[in-house]
């Protein structure tokens, strides 16, 4: 058996950021914490993602898999009216700041 100090020594295959954030997670709670509007960035929720179904941590699986259904569209319908509105209020912000001066030139038509 291979050892590091005299420690057995498991050589694992997961990628190093995954681990990372993965292990991260697992020892200190509040890396994921989980209050609406301060959610971890989609890269290190999708880091810890991947590992939580290899390692069987299924707490946090549920945890990241509900933060994503409820800020993320679950259906093709969903994601089109979230487009649309994203769309509106870009042509909303686009317009306020013509009207104040804030841009030069001609628009494109909305």
């Amino acid at each position: 058996m291979e050892t590091f100090d005299d420690v057995p020594l498991v050589r694992i295959q997961d990628e190093m950021d995954e681990l990372k954030e993965f292990l991260s997670s697992v020892y200190d709670s509040r890396k994921l914490h989980m209050e609406k509007g301060h959610y971890p960035k989609l890269s290190i929720m999708r880091n810890v993602l991947l590992l939580t179904d290899t390692y069987q941590v299924d707490h946090l699986w549920e945890s990241i898999i509900t933060v994503l259904e409820d800020e993320w569209p679950t259906s093709l319908q969903d994601w089109d009216i979230r487009e649309s509105a994203f769309t509106i209020l870009q042509a909303e912000k686009i317009e306020f700041m013509w009207e104040k001066g804030y841009m030069d030139g001609d628009l494109p038509a909305a």
